[in-house]
């Protein structure tokens, strides 16, 4: 039992890791695509 409570505490840790990591990374192409707008905008007005 206590092997399986590791590997939940890993994969917990791991979710945690990428997480963050996805929050990073679309906190990014939410720049990009905000970025993208603004220089696109006039054509759409």
């Amino acid at each position: 039992m206590e092997h399986y409570q590791r590997l939940v505490e890993s994969a917990r840790a791991r979710l945690a890791d990428l997480e963050l990591e996805y929050g990073i990374e679309k906190s990014k192409v939410d720049s990009v695509r905000s970025r993208l707008f603004g220089a696109l905008r006039p054509y759409y007005q």
